[in-house]
């Protein structure tokens, strides 16, 4: 019996033995199955963390580089803003300051620290090599411009001024020859005289004429034509300089009778030797409180004073004197330009078009009551003559030919000397 009973325990139990082996392998499968999804996911994970690391590292190094960028960016910006710049500020109450002593002119201009950073001692003035390079620095509209001249700052949008005297500069600037320059100059002037005189009837003043020529030869020069007439009150058209070494001031002003209420009319062009210019109208009213009349003579002329602003080579004048600063409108046309046929073409296109438009107000009128002429007429002096005398480039004038003739060529300017008599009032 018993052996008849083993038998079937065995082979059981030898199945048994089977089932658990095939168990026992399906669980290593499961087991190795396991192991290679955990392969699988570790691999990929390092994959990923590899790929994010790599990521972050790109995004450092592009971090980096522009913080490079930007960092020697500024760094040529202040030492841009390091070099000492120009300055000349006329007075729209005038002609600029190169008028034979310089004085009376429509371009003002004073005093010969850096204002960019005024607390710079240790600033060299005039640290570049040749013409106004030697007391100008000025900022590219873009990085590596072509040019070399900063006019502005590309980040900021801000312009570079300039706030150097012209007495300064004129001081300092490199011998060069500009005689070219000078007579493409005083031909525009000719010109603009020219359409005033058309307008105006203008009479010379023989009080001036021991100054129609004055100066030697091969040196400083300069000559003064006044005139007056029955709507002029003072009408000056001079120039002064030394076109072989440099510096030229050439101006054209027109003060008008106490008949009209139109502003008078101030050019001033020159040399540094690179170029210079001033264009502006002198008002006759106080612009704060009467707004009729600078929305008539000042605000048409807003649009192309805020383009000036960003004329590439033109860089905006700003006068360190008080005086000048007060006495030159929010719209004058104002700048020490880069010198370049271009350039010269463009000042004398904008100079042409402000007188344009002057004698455009001439013509529509704008009458005063005759009450209001002899208080008109005392304010037109007193205005000339302060813009003349306080004018900070005088200096220039007694450099030239000393202290007494110049105080006779300002003079002369204003009119203090005149024999022909004021327009009536």
């Amino acid at each position: 019996m018993a052996s008849t009973d083993h038998p079937p325990i065995a082979a059981d139990t030898s199945d048994t033995a089977a089932d658990t082996s095939d168990t026992a392998a399906d669980a290593a499968d499961t087991s190795d199955t396991a192991a290679d999804a955990a392969d699988d996911t570790a691999a990929d994970a390092a994959d990923d963390t590899a790929a994010d690391a790599a990521d972050d590292a790109d995004a450092a190094a592009d971090a980096a580089a522009d913080a490079a960028a930007d960092t020697a960016a500024d760094a040529a910006d202040d030492t841009a803003a390091r070099q000492v710049h120009v300055t000349l500020l006329p007075s729209h109450s005038m002609p600029p300051n190169g008028e034979p002593a310089g004085r009376c002119a429509g371009v003002r201009a004073a005093g010969v620290r850096d204002t960019v950073h005024p607390e710079r001692d240790d600033i060299p003035r005039g640290t570049a090599t040749t013409a106004l390079d030697t007391v100008l620095s000025f900022r590219s509209a873009e990085r590596g411009s072509a040019t070399g001249w900063a006019t502005s700052d590309k980040r900021r949008g801000a312009r570079m001024e300039t706030t150097t005297s012209i007495a300064d500069m004129q001081a300092t600037a490199a011998l060069t020859d500009v005689t070219a320059e000078f007579e493409e100059l005083k031909v525009a002037v000719g010109e603009m005289f020219a359409k005033v005189s058309a307008r105006l009837e203008l009479i010379p003043d023989p009080a001036v004429e021991e100054f129609h020529s004055y100066g030697v030869e091969g040196g400083p020069r300069g000559s003064i034509n006044a005139y007056a007439g029955p709507e002029v009150d003072w009408a000056i058209h001079s120039w002064i300089g030394n076109p072989a070494t440099g510096f030229t001031n050439l101006h054209l002003t027109a003060w008008l009778g106490p008949h009209t209420w139109v502003p008078h009319l101030g050019v001033a062009l020159g040399t540094l030797p690179d170029y210079w210019y001033y264009v502006d109208y002198v008002p006759r009213v106080d612009l704060l409180a009467d707004t009729d009349y600078l929305d008539r003579y000042f605000e048409p002329h807003n649009a192309s004073y805020m383009a000036s602003r960003s004329e590439p080579g033109f860089s905006p004048f700003v006068s360190q004197s008080l005086y000048i600063r007060q006495a030159v409108s929010n719209t004058a046309l104002c700048c020490i330009v880069k010198r370049s046929p271009e350039n010269a073409a463009k000042m004398i296109e904008l100079a042409n078009q402000r007188v344009d438009d002057w004698i455009a107000f001439l013509d529509a009128g704008h009458p005063t009551a005759p009450s209001e002429r002899e208080a008109l007429a005392a304010r037109d002096l007193l205005v000339r003559r302060t813009v003349c005398e306080r004018d900070p480039a005088n200096v220039i004038g007694e450099r030239f030919f000393g202290a007494e003739m110049t105080d006779r060529l300002v003079k002369s300017l204003w009119g203090g000397n005149r024999t022909l008599p004021r327009p009536a009032v």
